[in-house]
């Protein structure tokens, strides 16, 4: 797959932001010709998660992310918290940050 063919914006968000980010969301068009990956960070509650209610009032899929997920335009991907990733080659290839492996040491 070639990841040129559409743009993709990477969108930082804290359960603060959780609201902001539905508006955001709610806002684009049905198809906004462009992947978005939200990367979440901060401590989440078990009850805070933007693949909540949320999926049903975004006008596009909300997917959860995994290893070597192929990204495409006009949807949603959602990164668990305590993950790092980059895009290689049109997938998003997640590792284990830095952080958690090392409490995970402790």
């Amino acid at each position: 797959m070639n990841c040129s063919l559409h743009p993709i914006a990477a969108v930082l968000v804290s359960a603060e932001g959780l609201q902001a980010l539905e508006s955001f969301l709610v806002s684009l068009p049905r198809n906004p010709g462009l992947a978005i990956v939200l990367l979440m960070f901060g401590e989440w509650d078990g009850g805070a998660s933007p693949d909540g209610a949320m999926s049903a009032q975004v006008g596009f899929p909300l997917v959860r992310a995994g290893h070597c997920t192929s990204i495409q335009a006009d949807r949603v991907y959602l990164l668990p918290p305590g993950q790092e990733m980059k895009i290689e080659h049109g997938l998003l290839r997640l590792t284990a940050s830095s952080e958690t492996i090392s409490r995970q040491h402790q």
